[in-house]
């Protein structure tokens, strides 16, 4: 991966500024908001949140995250976003291709996991409708509770794994992923420019199926990976300087 600020990146980022109107996407957790022990208790920095108000009346923004869109939109309400995409991939609005089905299904995961904090009280199951996270972070020997859930998990109905940093998430098999809707929304939004900027192992899914025609695409990672060998082209050195790129992005 290539630092963002080098002169390539720079040169990628003048690029995606001369487009009268590129798509400009974005995970939340990690990305626009610093990772927390207690996912509630998240704070979108008032730089943060003025430097995207005003990005999302300039060009289209869009947020692709692993959190419902209702819990997006209570900490960005009213920003005119072009979309919020929630439950990695899954949710775009009230009309959800398969949703009684995704309901049905994490339903009886949960009454299958129901055993699990049995012994794991550092283990938070959250509930998002359409898919589950299982947050350990709190654990005092999170490999060993990660090899835990990871166990009981592959003996769920229909369960897609998909480990995240200090979460496990379960997904329905064969559900839309980020790349997914990522590719999604660069059709509909028409943009011949776009970028997408993620911290986790559910955001690898936009990093590879970037490379979509009639479109440069420049992909970021929040935090330069050390295990995970990343898709992504470009690199933040840690999720403060989100605020730079936005600030970057702005068209003064």
């Amino acid at each position: 991966m290539i630092y963002l600020f080098s002169p390539r990146g720079r040169q990628a980022l003048r690029r995606l500024k001369e487009d009268a109107r590129p798509l400009l996407a974005f995970d939340f957790d990690g990305t626009l908001v610093k990772l927390s022990l207690n996912p509630e208790s998240v704070t979108l920095r008032k730089v943060t949140r003025d430097r995207l108000r005003k990005l999302t009346r300039q060009t289209a923004v869009a947020i692709i995250t692993g959190r419902s869109v209702a819990d997006v939109r209570q900490w960005t309400e009213p920003f005119p976003f072009f979309a919020v995409v929630g439950n990695h991939g899954i949710e775009r609005s009230t009309k959800i291709p398969k949703a009684p089905a995704y309901r049905e299904i994490v339903k009886d995961w949960i009454l299958r996991l129901s055993t699990l904090p049995e012994g794991e009280p550092c283990v938070w199951i959250e509930n998002k409708r359409f898919s589950l996270s299982l947050h350990y972070r709190s654990s005092p020997k999170p490999l060993e509770t990660r090899a835990r859930i990871i166990k009981k998990a592959k003996g769920l109905r229909g369960a897609h794994i998909v480990p995240g940093k200090d979460v496990i998430n379960l997904v329905p098999k064969g559900a839309p992923d980020k790349g997914t809707a990522f590719r999604a929304l660069v059709q509909e939004s028409k943009a011949r420019h776009a970028l997408f900027a993620g911290d986790d192992v559910t955001d690898e899914s936009v990093f590879k199926k970037a490379k979509i025609p009639g479109c440069e695409v420049i992909t970021v990672r929040v935090g330069r990976a050390s295990r995970l060998k990343s898709k992504a082209e470009f690199y933040l050195k840690d999720q403060r300087e989100m605020d730079k790129l936005l600030g970057e992005l702005l068209r003064k």
